[in-house]
């Protein structure tokens, strides 16, 4: 079999789409063969003589097609060498970085992707995101403000706001905000999920349990739902229920293709818990 390196394949892949675009031009008897043909050239042409786009390309295929967090890093910082779309890029490697845990190079990226585009939101948040992992809260808070200031009506920003506000101990900030989210848009499963956890910190169980139910119903492929509705199912001291949601948690939990904040071991954790008492009663 022939074995050439990716890039060969895709230059014969572009060779195949300009020699199909002149071929439509010569045998085109409509107009829209002509249409079509001129367009395919065009492209194979502009990634021809622009291979930044063709690491991006192969960037965004790892991340949201193979779910390869490293490889599309890879990827993404071998287009950054060619100091082509150097923003974008940045921004990229700044929140596979956050993924990968390595919250400092996340700040390192995002925070140069931002002296190049002001305004941007995403890159606002993913250091909102760094910055409390980090536990510099008060950088993290500020840009969270900033990113929800820009796009006020951003659920995300509202709802990494609350994160923030959490992590740093703030409850009640927390569950103001997540309780505008929910003002604005009653069906959002993450505002019911992080309203939920917020409220079982301050000890609020059966109220927690609702937002919790109700973030389950709305989303319940997500592993963070059950795993917080089965920590309250424990705490209420319902073994058989809090095994369910245990369980279904850890059956959601497909690492590293899921960013979740919820780990194999805090739920392995609870289960055992559960199970404990469950066999006692």
């Amino acid at each position: 079999m022939l074995r050439l390196p990716w890039e060969h394949w895709w230059t014969l892949g572009l060779l195949a789409v300009a020699g199909t675009g002149l071929a439509a031009i010569l045998l085109g008897i409509l107009r829209i063969h002509w249409l079509i043909g001129a367009l395919l050239l065009w492209l194979a042409l502009g990634y021809a003589f622009d291979r930044t786009i063709l690491y991006r390309w192969a960037g965004c295929f790892h991340e949201h097609i193979t779910h390869n967090v490293n490889e599309a890093s890879a990827w993404f910082r071998t287009a950054l060498q060619d100091g082509k779309h150097q923003a974008d890029l940045h921004a990229r490697i700044g929140h596979l970085s956050l993924r990968q845990r390595d919250y400092q190079e996340a700040v390192d990226h995002l925070y140069k992707s931002l002296k190049e585009m002001p305004r941007a939101v995403q890159p606002r948040l993913d250091l909102a995101l760094a910055y409390s992992k980090l536990g510099r809260y008060r950088s993290a808070e500020a840009y969270a403000s900033e990113a929800l200031r820009l796009a006020p009506h951003s659920e995300a920003s509202r709802l990494i706001l609350a994160q923030v506000r959490k992590a740093a101990g703030d409850l009640g900030g927390a569950q103001s905000v997540c309780e505008e989210a929910l003002r604005e848009r009653d069906d959002s499963a993450p505002a019911h999920r992080l309203l939920g956890e917020t409220l079982y910190g301050q000890g609020n169980l059966s109220q927690a349990q609702r937002h919790m139910q109700r973030a389950v119903t709305l989303d319940p492929v997500h592993p963070d739902g059950h795993y917080w509705l089965g920590a309250v199912y424990l705490d209420q001291m319902e073994w058989l229920r809090a095994q369910q949601e245990l369980t279904e948690a850890l059956n959601r939990l497909v690492e590293p293709t899921y960013a979740s904040d919820v780990q194999r071991s805090h739920i392995l954790e609870k289960l055992a818990q559960a199970r404990v008492m469950a066999e006692r009663r």
